[in-house]
C-alpha cells in the first residue's frame, strides 16, 4: 500500500470509524475541519464571516481597537480615562444589545468564495444576561437566521430559499461558551485583554473629537500590519468609533478592513426583546423541522454520556492497528499503535506510526520498530519504545494545562475545545460514542432507535449528520451502531455511510465488526478485537476496499510516570519502574 493510499484510507478511517489510532498530519487535517465547525473560525466560511462578520467579528473588532486605546496609548492620562469609563459602562450593561452591519464595501470580490450570493446587510443580537444569541444574514432574495440559546438548550436555523426551520440541541460546551462570553460583552477589560492578546496589535495612533453628541475616536494602525497568530486572525486598518457622552454607550463603529473591505456597526440596546426566530421575522408559516432527540433516545444518550465520564477510572491501555492482506493475514510493515493512560484528572492519547521507515515511494515514515508479540506487544516493551519517541500526534492533560500536537498548549480560547477534543481522542470516548462524538448537536443532526431481527437484545442508534464542505454546502453521514446493554453498553457493529454532495450517491462505506469483548477484574466490559471494513464507491459501485484490524489491552490501576503528563514535544521522560 502506497503512501496515497494509506493516507488516504487512514483519514477516512479516522474521521468515520468508531476505535482507531490516527497518522502524523491526517489528524492534524482533521482536526482542524473538526475546529472549524465548532469555533467558526477557520474554512471558507472564515473569510465569509470577515465580511459578512456575522456581525460578531465586527463587534469584535470595536473591542480590538478599544482595548489596544486603553492599553496601548500614548495619549494623556484624562483621555484614557475617559475611554476607561466607556469599557466599564459597556461591561456593566445587562440585557439585550443589537449590532447591525450596514454600507458594506467590497473592494477585492475574491474576498468571498464564489459560491456565496450576493449580500446586503447582516446583524447580530447579543443578550448579555443568559447567553442568546442572534445572527440575521440577509442576501439580496433571502435571508437566514441562526438562534442559538444557553437556556433552552436550542440551536435553530431558518433558511428562507426554502422557508424551512430547524430546531436541533446546543452543546453544553457551546452554551457555556456563550454565556461567558455575554457576560464579558461587549467590553469588559477581561474580555478586551483577551482580545488583545490574541490581536497581537502593534502601535497605534488614536485621535479623540467632539462630534455633537458624541466622542468620536479615530484609530490607525502605525505599523503595516500586525502579527497574528494565523492567516484566519481578523485584522484592521482603521476604524472609527462614536460613543454617546451622555451614556458612555458605543453606538456606531466604522472599519475599514485589507482588500479594500469596509463596513459601519451600529449598536442599539434594550428594545426589542428577541424571544424566538419569529421576532426577527422568520414568517409564521415556515415548515418546522425538530430534530432534538425524543424522550426514550436521551435515556440512552445520557447512559453513554454517564459510562464516558465514568471511565475505566485509573489505567494505562494500549491499541495496535494492522493491516489486513486479501488472505486475511497481517501486514506488518504499516502498523500503527496509540497509548491511553489516565490518572486522576491527568490523562493522554498517543498515536505513533509502527513499522517500516519509508514509505514507498521513498518518503520518510515516522515509525518506531515493529514490535514482539505484535499485535499483543507487552506493555513495558511498548512503553520502553516510545519513551523517547516523538508521537505522531497527541493530546495530553495534566489536570490544569493541556497540550496538543497541532495547538500546542490549549489555553485561552482554545480551552473551550478541550471537552470535545477529549470525547473525541480519549479511550472512554472511543469505546461509549456518546452526544459529541457522534456529533449530535446543531439543527442538522438527527437520532433515532432502531431495531431489526438480526440485532435482536440489542440497541440500535441510528445518526444523520450534515457536515460543513463549503459555506454553502454540507455533506450527509449516516450511521447505525448497535450497543449491548447487557455488557456495559459497549459497541458490537456500526456501518457508516458517507455521501456525495447530493446526498443521494454513496461515497464511502465502512462496516466495524467488534469480535470479541473481555472483562476487567471489577466486571466491566469492553471491546478487545474489531476490524474495519473500509470500502469506496465511485459510479456505484464499490472500487476499493480495506480491511484493518484492532487490539486492544487494559491495565487498570497501573500508574505512569507524571512526566508522560506534559508536552509530548518535550521528550524528557525517564525510565518506567
Amino acid at each position: 500500500m502506497d503512501t496515497h493510499n494509506e493516507r488516504e484510507i487512514l483519514e477516512q478511517l479516522k474521521h468515520l470509524s468508531q476505535i482507531q489510532p490516527r497518522s502524523e498530519t491526517l489528524e492534524a487535517d482533521l482536526r482542524r475541519v473538526r475546529e472549524a465547525l465548532l469555533t467558526e473560525s477557520r474554512k471558507g466560511g472564515s473569510q465569509m464571516r470577515k465580511i459578512i462578520i456575522s456581525t460578531s467579528v465586527a463587534a469584535g473588532l470595536v473591542l480590538v481597537v478599544i482595548a489596544a486605546f486603553v492599553l496601548l496609548s500614548a495619549r494623556p492620562a484624562t483621555a484614557a480615562e475617559m475611554f476607561r469609563e466607556v469599557i466599564e459602562t459597556n461591561g456593566a450593561y445587562k440585557g439585550w444589545i443589537h449590532m447591525t452591519l450596514g454600507d458594506l464595501q467590497i473592494g477585492d470580490p475574491s474576498v468571498l468564495p464564489k459560491e456565496i450570493p450576493p449580500l446586503k446587510s447582516g446583524s447580530q443580537h447579543v443578550n448579555t444576561t443568559d447567553g442568546t444569541i442572534v445572527n440575521v444574514i440577509k442576501f439580496e432574495d433571502y435571508f437566514t437566521v441562526r438562534f442559538m440559546s444557553p437556556p433552552r438548550g436550542e440551536y435553530s436555523e431558518y433558511d428562507g430559499k426554502t422557508n424551512q426551520l430547524r430546531i436541533g440541541t446546543l452543546a453544553d460546551v457551546t452554551a457555556k461558551s456563550l454565556r461567558e462570553s455575554a457576560s464579558k460583552s461587549p467590553t469588559t477589560l477581561e474580555g478586551l485583554l483577551a482580545i488583545l492578546k490574541e490581536q497581537q496589535l502593534e502601535k497605534l495612533e488614536i485621535i479623540r473629537t467632539e462630534n455633537g453628541l458624541y466622542d468620536r475616536y479615530e484609530i490607525r494602525l502605525t505599523e503595516p500590519e500586525t502579527k497574528a497568530r494565523n492567516d484566519n486572525a481578523t485584522l484592521f486598518k482603521e476604524a472609527a468609533i462614536w460613543v454617546n457622552r451622555t451614556t458612555k454607550l458605543i453606538e456606531k463603529a466604522k472599519m475599514q478592513m485589507p482588500k479594500n473591505v469596509s463596513f459601519m456597526v451600529t449598536f442599539t440596546y434594550g428594545e426589542p426583546v428577541i424571544n424566538d426566530v419569529y421576532d426577527v421575522g422568520v414568517p409564521r408559516d415556515a415548515e418546522v423541522v425538530n430534530n432534538r432527540p425524543k424522550a426514550a433516545v436521551q435515556e440512552v444518550l445520557d447512559r453513554l454520556d454517564k459510562r464516558y465520564r465514568q471511565g475505566f477510572g485509573d489505567y494505562v491501555a494500549i491499541m495496535t492497528e494492522t493491516p489486513l492482506r486479501e488472505d486475511g493475514t497481517l501486514e506488518t510493515d504499516m502498523c500503527a499503535l496509540h497509548l491511553f493512560a489516565q490518572e486522576a484528572e491527568a490523562w493522554l492519547s498517543c498515536g505513533y506510526l509502527v513499522g517500516m521507515r519509508q514509505y514507498r515511494n521513498g518518503k520518510p515514515r515516522q515509525a518506531i520498530d515493529l514490535l514482539p508479540g505484535w499485535p499483543f506487544p507487552d506493555k513495558d516493551t511498548v512503553l520502553a519504545a516510545i519513551r523517547s519517541a516523538a508521537p505522531s500526534e497527541f493530546i495530553v492533560s495534566d489536570g490544569e494545562r493541556t497540550w496538543h500536537d497541532y495547538h500546542g498548549e490549549m489555553k485561552d480560547k482554545l480551552k473551550q475545545m478541550i471537552p470535545h477534543e477529549r470525547a473525541q481522542s480519549s479511550l472512554p470516548g472511543k469505546i461509549w460514542a456518546g452526544r459529541s462524538r457522534m456529533g449530535l448537536y446543531g439543527p442538522d443532526a438527527k437520532v433515532e432507535l432502531v431495531a431489526d431481527d438480526q440485532h435482536p437484545r440489542l440497541t440500535g442508534l441510528r445518526t444523520e449528520t450534515m457536515i460543513p464542505v463549503t459555506p454553502m454546502t454540507k455533506q450527509k453521514e449516516e450511521d447505525i451502531r448497535w450497543i449491548d446493554s447487557a455488557h456495559d453498553d459497549v459497541i458490537v457493529e456500526e456501518i457508516v455511510k458517507r455521501y456525495k454532495l447530493d446526498g443521494q450517491t454513496l461515497e464511502a462505506e465502512f462496516c466495524t465488526q467488534y469480535l470479541e469483548q473481555k472483562q476487567l477484574l471489577n466486571g466491566q466490559w469492553y471491546p478487545s478485537h474489531w476490524k474495519v471494513t473500509l470500502t469506496f464507491w465511485r459510479d456505484n459501485r464499490p472500487k476499493l476496499s480495506n480491511i484493518r484490524e484492532y487490539h486492544l489491552q487494559i491495565w487498570p490501576d497501573i500508574k505512569l510516570d507524571r512526566s508522560w503528563f506534559t508536552d509530548r514535544r518535550k521528550l524528557d521522560i525517564p525510565n518506567e519502574q
